[in-house]
């Protein structure tokens, strides 16, 4: 199986819960690199190219909510496969929202966000979908935080998976992981 890279969402990190999930589920499979993204979104793209490197035959990508965005790009870089989960789609519908102070839930560290840092960084980062057959989308009807009609809108029907409840946390995310494996398989 390729290696999976686990990319966290906005104010989370390597502790988050579907990250832990996502360790210990394919732990002894295959390498399961979960980075801790800097802020800036250049800046978390540049880390994440460093870190999956090469031309991405060996890579496949599961991205939650910011982080389902920051995969959506890199998939379409490495035109590798993704699973994407609650995702944002649309930054700068969202950006004002990620401005101000936050703590982080899982390490209680307060990070400062400023317009400038988020509303110049998305400018350059518009990933197009060039083959939707390479995602798995699953989305929640009640996410709190995003509209799960930006990710219906984007990808074919086939890929997306509707659930009625999970909210923003995609709280059944347990319960997908063996059609997560089969998905990324279906690319070995």
């Amino acid at each position: 199986m390729r290696r999976i890279c686990y990319i966290h969402g906005f104010n989370s990190g390597p502790e988050s819960v579907k990250a832990q999930l996502v360790k210990d589920y394919f732990q002894g499979k295959t390498e399961v690199m979960l980075p801790r993204l800097a802020l800036a979104p250049e800046l978390a793209i540049a880390q994440l190219l460093a870190l999956c490197g090469g031309d991405g035959n060996e890579l496949v990508l599961i991205g939650s909510s910011l982080g389902g965005f920051y995969a959506l790009y890199l998939a379409e870089y490495y035109q590798c496969p993704a699973v994407l989960v609650n995702p944002l789609i649309n930054p700068k519908k969202y950006q004002q929202g990620m401005v101000g102070t936050h703590i982080n839930p899982y390490n209680s560290k307060k990070i400062i966000v400023t317009e400038k840092e988020v509303i110049q960084s998305f400018d350059y980062i518009y990933p197009e979908v060039k083959e939707s057959k390479r995602y798995l989308v699953l989305l929640t009807k009640d996410d709190e935080v995003l509209d799960y009609r930006d990710a219906l809108a984007l990808f074919a029907s086939e890929s997306c998976y509707v659930s009625v409840a999970g909210g923003h946390a995609f709280t059944d995310f347990a319960d997908w992981l063996p059609k997560i494996e089969q998905h990324l398989q279906l690319w070995d």
